[in-house]
């Protein structure tokens, strides 16, 4: 009995204890890998944790500016945003309720929140109350407290000067802006001068041509003795438009002046004709008396 007690105690050694030899040694040879394994695994840790430092501060970028139109009845995250702001001071928003929804209780805290500023009460995140709201949320994005931002030393006035400065750099932006576009059309008006916009040359070209060919043929009929004074006045009007930069008037006024000069001297040709004619028939009444008189 007590050799087959023996010998069982001798298999069950060999079964759960002899195999533990090679396992201790495999453990023992990954023991640098797994070490290896372990560095990696922290570095991306690491990684993982920059990242969501970034991506917060991009979230807290993002949610200082709000959105316009927001009052009572909207639904949105940025009115989330506004509570849990509010919530921060009891005096404003006691009920501290963060659900997203722009209901009665946030329109009072508006109101608690305007009055305290000085701005006009009405209940609405206007343009003047969205700027301080902003400017709350960047401070409490940037200087992140267990008190909450309300209740910092002086940050209302803190606050008002940056909003007056933020209005400042925005006047200054929309007179810089008023500068950039005179420039801009004084720019223009010296383009038009030089006749460098797309399509001046080609019209002050056509319209110089058309006044030098309505002057030459005034000339000539001038010289043929015709009538061009209605031609003349629109060739008056063709240069002082030319000289206004204003080409395709002059162009229409000089063609006029062409017109009208070919019309006086067709005009005179057909008086001489008329002239002409009356010629003839006088040298053949004269013709017809002297034959009476030869008769």
């Amino acid at each position: 009995m007590k050799k087959y007690i023996a010998g069982l105690c001798f298999v069950l050694v060999a079964t759960f204890v002899l195999p533990v030899t090679p396992v201790r040694a495999e453990t023992d040879s990954s023991s640098t890998d797994v070490s290896e394994l372990l560095k990696v695994l922290k570095g991306l840790m690491e990684q993982v944790a920059e990242l969501k430092a970034k991506l917060a501060d991009v979230r807290g970028e993002i949610r200082d500016v709000l959105r316009d139109g927001l009052e009572e009845g909207v639904e949105n995250e940025d009115v989330r945003e506004i509570q849990r702001l509010l919530a921060e001071d009891k005096t404003l928003y006691p009920e501290g309720l963060v659900t997203g929804y722009y209901g009665r209780l946030t329109t009072e805290a508006i109101k608690k929140f305007q009055l305290r500023h000085d701005l006009t009460v009405t209940g609405k995140v206007d343009e003047e109350t969205k700027d301080f709201l902003e400017e709350y949320l960047k401070e409490r994005r940037d200087n992140a407290s267990l008190t909450g931002v309300f209740n910092r030393v002086g940050i209302k006035d803190k606050i008002k000067e940056r909003v007056k400065a933020r209005h400042e750099q925005m006047k200054d932006r929309l007179e810089d802006r008023k500068e950039e576009m005179k420039d801009k059309i004084k720019d223009k008006k010296a383009d038009d001068d030089l006749y460098v916009r797309p399509g001046s040359i080609i019209s002050k070209a056509l319209a110089e041509r058309a006044i030098n060919v309505a002057t030459n043929d005034i000339t000539d009929a001038e010289e043929d003795g015709a009538d061009t004074e209605e031609a003349e006045d629109y060739l008056d009007k063709a240069g002082e438009a030319f000289n206004d930069n204003q080409y395709r008037k002059a162009y229409d006024y000089a063609i006029k002046s062409i017109k009208l000069t070919k019309e006086a001297v067709h005009d005179l040709e057909d008086d001489d004709d008329d002239d002409g004619e009356d010629d003839d028939e006088d040298d053949e009444d004269d013709e017809d008396d002297d034959d009476d008189d030869e008769s």
